[in-house]
């Protein structure tokens, strides 16, 4: 609030507990099953004497393939096709490959509907959200030992509606460190 960000209402005198209890408070299986709409109502009165308001969204399953899909400017061009390029969908045919159909009622998150709802609460123009567990219930560390498999669709939805549906500046990872460094690809 000092530096200039616009965090909304925010109390000089926030405690952090209020905010990591309303964040725990939207991993509601029934809320989350009823979609982003059912999610916003939880705590919503509450979140209002913090100075913020709970923010869920539903990513649909033809909206993430979308947003996983290179764009096709990236290729071929004039030039002719790029031979080191994959296919432009090859993100969404690992995930669903690994993981089954996107939008399956079994994955982390979906709603009825076939939604991934990624929820957090939002203070002006920060958003605070938990990431979704990298790994597979039973074994959270599997993924970062077997290099072929990859995230969950929620987390996949995760990441993509903070850099498409939200459209984040940045990203910062509080605790011991963010999962996204350990997946296939990153440096």
């Amino acid at each position: 609030k000092d530096e200039g960000y616009d965090v909304g209402s925010i109390p000089d005198d926030l405690n952090g507990d209020d905010i990591i209890e309303m964040i725990r408070s939207l991993d509601n299986p029934r809320a989350i099953s009823a979609g982003a709409a059912a999610v916003n109502e939880i705590g919503e009165k509450r979140m209002e004497k913090l100075g913020g308001s709970v923010s869920a969204s539903e990513v649909s399953p033809a909206q993430l393939r979308d947003w996983l899909t290179f764009p096709r400017s990236w290729g071929p061009t004039e030039w002719g096709p790029i031979p080191f390029l994959p296919d432009a969908s090859i993100l969404a045919q690992k995930v669903e490959s690994q993981w089954g159909n996107l939008g399956n009622p079994s994955h982390l998150s979906v709603s009825g509907e076939g939604n991934y709802v990624v929820s957090g609460l939002q203070f002006g123009n920060v958003w605070i959200g938990v990431q979704p567990l990298l790994g597979v219930e039973g074994d959270p560390m599997r993924l970062l030992f077997e290099r072929d498999l990859t995230p969950h669709p929620q987390y996949a939805a995760f990441y993509s509606w903070l850099q498409n549906g939200f459209e984040a500046d940045a990203v910062l990872h509080f605790g011991t460190h963010g999962t996204v460094e350990w997946l296939p690809g990153s440096p």
